[in-house]
């Protein structure tokens, strides 16, 4: 235990490795004795004897034949058997006894084979299963597949799985809502397209295409549609430099492919296709590919230019005629469309027309920092000001806010501080907003919206009319992943965010509360994360009625599992349950206190505004503020608390007004009623000269007599002085003196 500020804590010890490779551990078993055998990700066993590393545990001599291909992320005791699970598929059984009792050698390695091993395979997919976690049952086990599915296990049945649910594994590439469909489009890097239904509150859920074969995707977009006829494309880029055109089959609930290019050697970083569905770009870390979409089968490759620095971010303009790209060197570059160019000799096209804007700081922000760096010392106005050179463009995109054509920049450090609005006609920003100083990406800009996030999951949603105000929320509780994209629907109505740890939260958005809660927003409500229940919900999905199901039925399967344990796993067991609930409990509690204050905060708006009108009309008609009181029990629990208030403020205010008598006295004490220092010294400033004083408690009853017979004196000897010939000397001596020099 170790003795902290707040109490007594646990305090853990570090594990040596010594000349083992360093790992992360998943999981752990502890043996009677007080041993510890742990996993690793390079598939060992690790045998721990306090701090230390006691042997490693292989299958035989041959350092290839290791416990677990992977890394092992689950061990339990099934009675005198450990188990233990790894993402190569396998569970193995190990005799408890013969890892005690393992022979070590000089290589501080022991060797022994399981007594029981079994590969999970995937149902569906036919692929061993990636055993991320286990949960046994009665009936069953439940398994996590890191390839994104929920199984159910039955080991009576040979161990036969059966996939309950299918997931997005790794990050998300793309989540969209498709215009004119009541669709929501998520794809994986792990190639799995899924479809959402809206309109069934995403209980409905399509897989609409895997790859057969591994590929890594990278890049996803949707095909413009103007109206709901429009059939639904997609393109879909991956690692190895592909892309591929797919095009939904309703009645099949399934992608098409329907055409497919290699366009580049490296991974495809983005592919867009223009807003007015005529031209297609992809894109890797230095270069550009456009295509002419004649249709939707015939893509026609025009050119491809080479970029200075790396690319981390492009968009298309409204009016499909240019890109935006945001380079790693500070610059942002519009290119046109090469329209005209002739690729008969090559698709190379090295003289490309662009324009060029380099970040910078707007004058205002350099004569701020230049003033702060001065500290009140005027400035040499033949000096250039210091300006900070560019940094790297983290994110760009188009906006039209102040005119057609400009748009809002992020960047690196010095720059960090800062929303930028830009335009290739301006050599410096046209405006700039504060923000927290962090790596902000511009996500989205729709219609009325701007969204923003940071790299610890945070989200600004800004009004383009006042982006000062900005409404913040930061959903790390439901995810751990930095946020990979945001969306929002059509109608401004739907939210969805992308997360690269595979997880999407959507959220409906109520428009009349977010517009009245921006419009009241302050400076206080920035700071502070102002999610609130009447404007941002999470929306619902069908997993959660899986889960509870799966919950009951392990609620169930515990008690009867309780009654096989050992006493000691019972207690622990038992102690974590109660620990669980009571912290559950605590969370619907807080919860509930919550929603209670979001609907007091409601209820405060709308009697301010009826409040307001009220204000407003007629006199005659006007209701007094005794006739608004709807409830004088609470009117009366508000006076109570009032005057309880009142009390502490009057009982405050007692003690610093006797504090202050108490040190008035002590200090009156001091100086006035005794004699602590007996004399005084009064010392010049300019020579080592002083003069003494005795002092006295009181002043002497004849002080003011005296001090009016030495004002008189002081008179008298004036009046005897001749001022005007001393003046004289005093000139005469003084020009003597300049003469001598």
């Amino acid at each position: 235990m170790a003795n902290t500020f707040t109490g007594l804590k646990l305090q853990g010890e570090l594990g040596k490795f010594g000349q083992t490779d360093l790992s992360d551990i998943s999981c752990y078993v502890e043996f009677p004795d007080g041993k510890i055998l742990s996993g690793t990700e390079y598939g060992v066993l690790l045998l721990w004897e306090g701090i230390f590393i006691k042997t490693q545990l292989y299958l035989s001599e041959d350092p290839e034949l290791l416990c677990h291909e992977n890394n092992i992320e689950y061990m339990a005791w099934e009675e005198n058997l450990i188990i233990t699970g790894g993402r190569d598929g396998y569970l193995k059984w190990w005799d408890y006894l013969k890892i005690e009792n393992a022979e070590i050698n000089d290589f501080n390695k022991s060797y022994l084979k399981p007594t029981k091993e079994v590969q999970l395979m995937n149902s569906i997919s036919k692929v061993p299963v990636k055993i991320m976690t286990l949960i046994k049952e009665k009936a069953f086990w439940l398994v996590q597949d890191g390839n994104g599915y929920l199984l159910k296990v039955f080991p009576e049945k040979n161990f036969e799985t059966e996939v309950i649910y299918d997931f997005l594994s790794g990050p998300i590439v793309l989540t969209d809502f498709i215009n004119n469909s009541p669709f929501l489009l998520a794809q994986g890097s792990d190639s799995k397209t899924m479809l959402y239904n809206i309109h069934k509150n995403f209980n409905e859920k399509i897989v609409l295409y895997k790859e057969d074969i591994k590929l890594e995707t990278t890049a996803c977009d949707i095909y413009p549609r103007e109206s709901d006829e429009d059939p639904l494309i997609i393109g879909i880029a991956y690692k190895t430099g592909l892309f591929k055109i797919l095009e939904y089959i309703a009645k099949d609930n399934n992608l098409q492919v329907i055409a497919q290019h290699k366009s580049h050697e490296d991974a495809i970083q983005k592919i867009l296709f223009s807003p007015d569905g005529a031209y297609l770009i992809t894109s890797t870390k230095d270069e550009i590919f456009f295509f002419i979409i004649q249709s939707l089968t015939n893509l026609v490759p025009k050119c491809y230019i080479k970029l200075e620095a790396t690319i981390v971010d492009i968009c298309w303009q409204n009016k499909s005629e240019k890109i935006m790209v945001g380079l790693s060197n500070g610059n942002i570059e519009e290119v046109m469309f090469p329209i005209n160019y002739n690729n008969l000799e090559t698709y190379l096209n090295p003289d490309y027309e662009k324009k060029v804007f380099t970040i910078k700081m707007t004058m205002e922000q350099i004569e701020k920092k230049d003033e702060k760096k001065r500290a009140g010392r005027k400035r040499d106005k033949t000096k250039k000001l210091d300006e900070p050179g560019p940094s790297n463009i983290i994110s760009c995109k188009y906006s039209n806010i102040m005119e057609e054509g400009d748009f809002l920049v992020t960047a690196a450090k010095p720059y960090n501080e800062y929303i930028y609005l830009c335009s290739f006609n301006s050599e410096r920003p046209l405006k700039y907003w504060n923000i927290e100083k962090n790596t902000w990406i511009v996500q989205c800009i729709t219609q009325d919206f701007v969204f923003l996030s940071n790299h610890t999951s945070i989200i600004h949603i800004r009004n383009k009319t006042d982006m000062n105000r900005y409404l913040e929320f930061s959903p790390n509780a439901l995810s751990q992943g930095n946020v990979s994209q945001i969306s929002m629907s059509q109608d401004q109505k739907l939210i969805s965010t992308a997360y690269k740890d595979g997880t999407i939260i959507t959220y409906i958005i109520d428009s009349d509360s977010f517009s009245r809660v921006m419009k009241y927003v302050d400076e206080e409500d920035k700071k502070r994360d102002i999610e609130r229940k009447f404007m941002l919900q999470p929306a619902s999905d069908k997993i959660l009625e899986k889960i509870k199901t799966i919950q009951e039925e392990e609620d169930q399967a515990r008690e009867e599992r309780e009654k096989l344990e050992k006493q000691a796993i019972e207690e622990s067991l038992e102690f974590a349950k109660r620990r669980a609930e009571e912290q559950l409990r605590l969370r619907n509690a807080e919860k509930k206190k919550n929603e209670q204050r979001d609907k007091i905060v409601l209820l405060a708006e709308q009697f301010k505004m009826i409040y307001n009108k009220n204000q407003e009309i007629e006199e005659e008609l006007r209701l007094e503020p005794e006739e608004m009181i709807v409830d004088e029990t609470y009117l009366d629990f508000i006076r109570h608390e009032n005057n309880e208030l009142c009390r502490d403020i009057k009982h405050n205010y007692d003690w610093q007004k006797e504090n202050i008598r108490v040190t008035n006295a002590k200090v009156e004490e001091f100086f006035l009623s005794s004699i602590q220092t007996p004399k005084i010294y009064v010392y010049t400033l300019d020579k080592q000269e002083y003069v003494t004083t005795l002092r006295c408690a009181k002043l002497p009853d004849d002080f003011e007599e005296e001090i009016a017979k030495m004002e008189t004196l002081i008179e008298e000897f004036v009046a005897k002085i001749d001022i005007k010939t001393l003046e004289q000397e005093f000139n005469r001596y003084t020009s003597n003196q300049d003469s001598k020099y």
